[in-house]
């Protein structure tokens, strides 16, 4: 795992929050199988109901382009060094593991990020600061209270929130409620 990917940083803190075994791959070395160069995996995760991955993570990036004519489209990227490396480490772990590419985005923490805004006022920063300190609250505590719910339905909770905020309150606790007279 390379620290200074924010991406599989992001991903081995999910992993932690789900409270998944895995284990992350020591990329400062080039890997070999059969006596040849392969690409390393980042992780060898052990899920739930015995799934077994083998992941390597892909993220994006914003390619400037020249000078004169910068390129502003944002890409993914995978190499057929990846997908080839992938294979050949899911056929020498065993027919119970499974290769996969994750292209992390991070669109989990965007969500939360917009919950603590909705909830907070998108127009006041100390709101969204009180936002995320609610939301963060409501999502640690209402699991613990209500069992039935459990850790896997945290996000359906952000979504809920941000739902009956916008319904109820559209401003957000903290923001100014816009008049427009036409």
């Amino acid at each position: 795992m390379d620290r200074g990917n924010h991406y599989e940083t992001a991903f081995e803190a999910y992993l932690r929050d789900r409270r998944l075994g895995y284990v992350a791959v020591d990329e400062s070395r080039r890997s070999s199988l059969d006596d040849e160069p392969v690409k390393s995996i980042d992780f060898i995760v052990y899920g739930h109901g015995g799934a077994r991955l083998l992941v390597d993570i892909k993220g994006r990036k914003f390619p400037g382009g020249k000078a004169g004519k910068p390129r502003h489209v944002w890409q993914n990227w995978v190499f057929r060094e990846d997908v080839e490396g992938l294979e050949r480490w899911a056929v020498s772990f065993g027919a119970e593991y499974r290769g996969v590419l994750d292209f992390n985005f991070m669109g989990t923490i965007l969500l939360y990020g917009f919950a603590a805004a909705a909830l907070g006022g998108f127009d006041s920063i100390a709101g969204a600061v009180v936002g995320g300190l609610l939301v963060g609250l409501i999502e640690t505590f209402v699991p613990a209270f209500f069992t039935a719910i459990g850790n896997e339905l945290s996000l359906v909770m952000v979504l809920a929130v941000i739902m009956i905020i916008l319904y109820f309150r559209p401003q957000g606790l903290f923001g100014s409620k816009r008049v427009e007279r036409v």
